[in-house]
């Protein structure tokens, strides 16, 4: 979890292109996972599962703090992600394997998934 965290900070996002290449041995973030401490807070640990919080604080070179802090209700949760951002994480997971033609096609799928009377119709669109 450390990696992700560093290499979101880092690079802005985690994808699979954070795994690849041996990422997790660059420089940089084994720098700055170097200089990173974890902290479980009680207060956030008995907030959950009806809210789960992380803060981090980072100090820059400067001796500034800066603070970022993301709290996510049960029922956010269970709202999910607005679907615009679902596929395009899905297009960003799945770029390398699939061709926005076929993530078309696997979009609109599993969109009218409920109207298939057999869902083994799904899996010729997952071939590679």
């Amino acid at each position: 979890m450390l990696f992700s965290v560093v290499c979101g900070l880092i690079d802005g996002q985690v994808t699979p292109d954070s795994f690849e290449d041996e990422r997790f041995l660059d420089k940089d973030v084994l720098d700055l996972i170097g200089r990173t401490e974890v902290f479980v807070r009680d207060d956030f640990t008995k907030a959950t599962p009806a809210i789960r919080t992380c803060r981090i604080i980072a100090e820059t070179d400067g001796g500034e703090k800066v603070e970022a802090e993301r709290m996510v209700t049960l029922e956010e949760i269970k709202r999910g992600m607005p679907q615009a951002d679902v596929e395009a994480k899905f297009r960003e997971n799945t770029r390398r394997t699939y061709s926005t033609t076929r993530q078309d096609q696997i979009i609109k799928a599993i969109g009218s998934v409920d109207l298939l009377d057999d869902i083994s119709a799904l899996s010729p669109l997952f071939t590679l």
